[in-house]
């Protein structure tokens, strides 16, 4: 065959689809997805492995609950607990009631839920382990590693190590959460509160202070809403363990300034001009360096100045009575109540006693705590906030609280309701079950920690019998 015999082949220029190359098998094929949707799960752990596994598990559970009955049955001091579980609360009964109809209210509280709630609670508090192993593990992991638990964060320095500063979570959470009045975040709270149980369920602060402050100008009283900031807004640079150089603009949460801003519009007199605008370097600490609450001498200097506002807006008479107080100065110390949160052993010297000097307000002539005075015309209303140095229960002196420093400033005895976490919605209620819930009032001072704006239920409450003294005489 020649060159000229040799058939000659053309290229051509059809285009040819491109090739498919096999996918690899994985773990997530069809046949695999197939074993996982039955069950079936292929692990290269040995049964040998596997039971040792399942069994130290069943250990793990199962130790707690023993150890705990053999301390309730040797100890003579303890009875068995688990044994709660099945006897009913005691139910009086009725006269002429029937016994069957006795004992299905006794079956009926015996399954309710917050029988059953307390039951477990007891568990919680008679736990040996609770009492025992928890607070030297929790010890170990604040100290070597920094951590605290979900009511406290420990600040740190360098490689974990604890700077002496504790803060509450929630008002970490009152900061860096979400919008205190975005309509999802509220609405998620009171969801929240509804399955806890809670009646008159309201998230939104607004709504109870607006009523609150129309009730009381119906009763010729004049409302001064007095919102506390969080330890973290002002101590930032303690919760960085880092030095603060420069002024940083005190932090808030993100609706604060619209939620001061709705209360003015509605005539509420917030009294919140005491809060500084920047933290500087190099500043007095406000707050307490392991407790959740202010210093003795900011709380003396806020109280001058709210008295100062009150004078202002209202003028008010000389009290009826003779008001004659010495000033006498105290030493207290104490752990903050925030490593009261952390559980620590009785022990621990990690965190000591912080010294302070507070200043006792107490009468001229008996040298005792002048009591609070129910038809004082200011009535007072505050949370932990004030009764931290009045309450001695808290461990940090008594009567040179909030209250009495402004009684002080005012020259005249109050009418105080004070509880821990309780300024938000029950003192109110407490107020309005009183026959006349403001009479003979001119001022009603209410002073909330800021955190409560996102972590408590405000009820909107009806003061259904207010009082018709005249308006308080305003100053030009």
């Amino acid at each position: 065959m020649t060159v000229l015999d040799t058939p000659i082949r053309t290229t051509s220029t059809t285009t040819r689809p491109p090739t498919t190359v096999a996918a690899e098998s994985t773990s997530m094929s069809f046949s695999g997805l197939e074993s996982l949707q039955k069950g079936l799960i292929h692990t290269d752990i040995s049964p040998k492995i596997a039971r040792w596994m399942v069994a130290l598990f069943i250990f793990g559970i199962a130790v707690v609950p023993i150890m705990q009955l053999i301390v309730e049955i040797v100890s003579p001091h303890r009875h068995v607990q688990e044994l709660d579980l099945f006897r009913a609360p005691q139910i009086d009964a009725r006269a002429g009631e029937g016994r069957l109809h006795h004992s299905a209210r006794v079956l009926k509280a015996w399954v309710n839920k917050e029988h059953l709630a307390k039951f477990e609670d007891d568990l919680k508090e008679e736990s040996i382990f609770r009492h025992v192993i928890q607070p030297r593990v929790q010890l170990g992991i604040t100290k070597y590693l920094g951590f605290g638990n979900d009511g406290g964060v420990v600040a740190r320095e360098k490689f974990f190590r604890p700077n002496g500063w504790l803060f509450y979570q929630l008002g970490i959470d009152y900061l860096a959460g979400p919008g205190m009045l975005q309509s999802d975040f509220i609405k998620h709270r009171e969801r929240r509160m509804f399955d806890e149980g809670e009646e008159d369920v309201c998230a939104d602060p607004r709504q109870a202070i607006i009523q609150f402050n129309k009730d009381c100008q119906a009763a010729g009283v004049h409302l001064v809403f007095v919102p506390l900031p969080v330890k973290p807004a002002l101590q930032s640079a303690e919760l960085e363990g880092r030095e603060l150089t420069s002024f940083r603009p005190v932090a808030q949460n993100r609706d604060y300034d619209r939620f001061i801003a709705d209360l003015r519009a509605a005539g509420v007199d917030v009294f919140d001009q005491f809060i500084p605008k920047t933290v500087e370097p190099d500043a007095e600490p406000l707050f307490l360096e392991q407790d959740t609450h202010w210093t003795p001498q900011w709380m003396e200097n806020v109280a001058a100045q709210l008295a100062d506002h009150v004078k202002k807006q209202v003028n008010l008479p000389t009290p009826p009575y003779p008001f004659a107080v010495t000033i006498e100065a105290a030493n207290a110390a104490r752990v903050g109540d925030i490593v009261d949160t952390l559980h620590l052993p009785g022990n621990q010297k990690l965190f000591l006693p912080q010294e302070i000097i507070i200043h006792r307000i107490l009468d001229a002539n008996t040298r005792q705590p002048r009591p609070w005075r129910e038809d004082s015309d200011v009535l007072f209303i505050g949370d932990s906030f004030s009764n931290i140095y009045s309450a001695p229960q808290m461990g940090w002196g008594d009567s040179a609280g909030f209250p009495y420093q402004l009684s002080r400033h005012l020259g005249r005895d109050l009418d105080a309701l004070i509880k821990n976490g309780g300024a938000a919605s029950e003192l109110r209620e407490q107020i309005a079950d009183r026959p006349q819930p403001l009479k003979g009032k001119r001022v009603v001072v209410w002073e909330v920690a800021m955190h409560e704006l996102t972590a408590s239920n405000w009820k909107v409450i009806d003061m259904s019998s207010p009082s018709a003294a005249p308006p308080p005489a305003k100053r030009p």
